[in-house]
């Protein structure tokens, strides 16, 4: 499956995430890979990747070719990075994409925070689309009911 990356930059580096796979690169602005983060621990990542799989096999079997993307948008700020991040809910047997991964990043490493599960008001499902951080909120543009919503981030 090819790997696309959203490309942000950090003091001097560039930070690349993989958009179908849970993985972080550190390059230099020279385009050296300098290292590599696997967060595939990420509590989501493998019921998300058993229900990709039974869908490409599905898809390959209907003649479709299909991928998923588990990274839907980053934002960089200071030394925080953002991932808007599909799972499969099992419970509720659907896809959704409603969670923010909050990363620490530093000149040796980069570390797991927090993660935000977005609900919205009203109750509906929301799916992200894309969000940004800015004056201790998180705001998120709702592809489902085309809103911009807001979320404290403390």
């Amino acid at each position: 499956m090819p790997k696309n990356c959203f490309l942000e930059e950090w003091n001097n580096h560039i930070i690349a995430i993989c958009d179908n796979e849970p993985v972080i690169e550190r390059y230099s602005k020279k385009g050296e890979l300098i290292d590599s983060f696997d967060y595939s621990n990420f509590k989501y990542w493998n019921s998300y990747k058993s229900y990709l799989e039974n869908k490409q096999n599905k898809d390959r079997k209907e003649g479709k070719v299909g991928t998923g993307l588990f990274c839907l948008d980053s934002y960089l700020k200071d030394n925080h990075l953002y991932l808007l991040l599909s799972n499969f809910d099992k419970a509720a047997g659907k896809e959704e994409c409603n969670h923010i991964m909050e990363f620490d990043i530093d000149q040796n490493e980069i570390e797991p925070k927090k993660i935000w599960k977005l609900k919205n008001d009203n109750g509906n499902d929301s799916w992200y689309y894309s969000f940004c951080v800015f004056d201790n909120k998180i705001v998120a543009y709702d592809a489902f009911s085309y809103e911009i919503h807001e979320f404290n981030l403390f």
